[in-house]
């Protein structure tokens, strides 16, 4: 199972982005269906929902339902910082009093996080006070990378500190506000590994033994 695991710098804001895990869990509910989700947004008696609403406002309106505005900050200056997004229109958003960029910067994360991160959010927990760890399972590689979910994890002040990204386990070395190195954790990583070959041994053994019960025993009662 892969992992991401981070620092908790602000518990509020951790538990706003539970709000945001939930959502990414019920959009992979819909099979990753972007008509779906659509259709279940417009079917439930949420703010920021208006059938009224162009495609694209309504996609502004699920995403500012699970980004909070400082979070949206955060990632504006992201996006800013990777990209020329100055000479695109832009949506105002009376209630937030804000701008919201046109086009790509909200639609291309928002489409990220219903169904372009292609993974199974598998778990959310919290670790002691000040730890957490979001677990997620996949068959596809490379399942939409990991960078952005990293930089929302950051969005919501929870730092990544370490993951396991299906190959190797390594943890972060934030070099700037988006900028990161790693450093590999072989020996972490092989002992992490055989947890799965030591779960799968028993798995089969369980399996061995269930299926004794159910058959062998049976002839004889």
């Amino acid at each position: 199972m892969l992992y991401v695991e981070f620092q908790i710098n602000t518990p509020s804001k951790f538990e706003d982005f539970k709000k945001l895990y939930h959502y990414m869990v019920n959009s992979r509910k819909l099979n990753y269906d972007r008509n779906l989700i659509v259709k279940r947004a417009e079917s439930e008696p949420l703010e920021y929902i208006n059938k009224g609403l162009e495609p694209y406002e309504q996609e502004v309106r699920r995403y500012l339902s699970i980004i909070p505005r400082y979070a949206h900050e955060f990632l504006t200056k992201y996006i800013q910082f990777n990209h020329d997004y100055s000479d695109l229109e832009s949506i105002y958003v009376e209630e937030l009093e804000l701008y919201i960029n046109e086009l790509e910067p909200v639609s291309n994360l928002l489409n990220y996080l219903e169904i372009g991160f292609e993974v199974n959010m598998d778990e959310l927990i919290k670790v002691g006070d000040s730890k957490g760890v979001v677990r997620f399972s996949t068959g596809n590689f490379p399942y939409g990378g990991l960078d952005r979910f990293l930089i929302t994890l950051k969005a919501f002040d929870l730092i990544p500190i370490e993951c396991f990204n299906g190959f190797t386990i390594f943890q972060f070395d934030w070099i700037s506000m988006y900028d990161y190195e790693t450093v590999n954790l072989p020996e972490k990583t092989k002992k992490y590994l055989s947890t799965f070959d030591v779960n799968k041994k028993t798995n089969i053994f369980t399996n061995i033994l269930n299926y004794i019960r159910k058959n062998y025993f049976k002839v004889f009662s």
